[in-house]
């Protein structure tokens, strides 16, 4: 192979390894548009946040966010879910995150965390 053939093909791979970090960078840029939904779960009640996240968005913070943004009933001022302070929810966040498909974060209560929530309003 003569010195003009070798720097081709060395162009060639530069060229190449750039096509396929475009691609991932593009791959990556989608990933992170996706949409994430999340839901309060009791038995088989569930109640889905009316505005979905995208995936860049999902944080422990924007979660809680979202979440004190439901009306609550009666004189609580403040929201109660046990769930948010188990290294399971940061794992799961973490796990949508980095995944590769539509994803929904599912956060368990039970009766009296579900109940908490006015969830008659819109």
């Amino acid at each position: 192979m003569g010195e003009g053939e070798s720097s081709r093909a060395i162009l060639q791979k530069i060229a190449n390894l750039e096509h396929r970090f475009e691609q991932e960078k593009e791959h990556q840029k989608k990933l992170q548009h996706q949409k994430v939904k999340v839901m309060l779960c009791y038995g088989d009640n569930k109640f889905e946040l009316p505005l979905e996240l995208r995936r860049s968005e999902l944080t422990r913070a924007e979660v809680l966010g979202r979440i004190g943004m439901i009306p609550l009933k009666g004189e609580e001022k403040k929201f109660s879910i046990r769930f948010f302070n188990t290294p399971i929810f940061l794992q799961q966040i973490h796990e949508i995150q980095e995944g590769d498909r539509d994803s929904t974060l599912m956060i368990p209560c039970n009766q009296e965390e579900f109940e908490q929530f006015d969830l008659t309003q819109k």
